[in-house]
């Protein structure tokens, strides 16, 4: 698992990707060391965002909590990751949080200069897709 977790982290994208599914066969054996390096603040911001990718493509495990706490953290790219991968599988229990993100996140994420995501179209995107499907908060 080691070499997949650190192919996570590279700039080969073919390679990037073949980690990720690697890892979500994984299954609930990849959760604890993925979310000790997301959790680490140390790692770079975009290998954080790919693990939360990776989270949330594994079947059958609740990360939804470690989802959540990264709407706290301080890099607009983790932030706006787990937005989207809340918006996939989060459920109510997701909505207060994205709720009290949308009332003061501003963040805005440059991609290649020309490019800007910004975290209020996620979170409204977001909430709108998990109360589609019949939660509310």
């Amino acid at each position: 698992m080691e070499e997949e977790l650190t192919l996570l982290g590279g700039e080969d994208q073919e390679k990037v990707f073949q980690a990720m599914f690697a890892l979500k066969k994984r299954g609930k054996d990849a959760v604890d060391p993925l979310v000790a390096l997301l959790e680490d603040h140390e790692q770079s911001p975009t290998l954080r965002a790919r693990i939360i990718d990776t989270l949330a493509l594994i079947p059958r495990v609740d990360v939804q909590p470690q989802l959540i706490a990264a709407l706290e953290d301080p890099d607009v790219e983790v932030r706006i990751h787990a937005i989207g991968a809340l918006s996939e599988i989060g459920d109510g229990k997701a909505l207060p949080a994205l709720e009290k993100l949308s009332q003061n996140d501003g963040g805005i994420l440059v991609i290649g200069g020309t490019q800007y995501i910004a975290v209020q179209d996620e979170l409204n995107e977001a909430i709108r897709l998990i109360r589609e499907r019949g939660y509310s908060s």
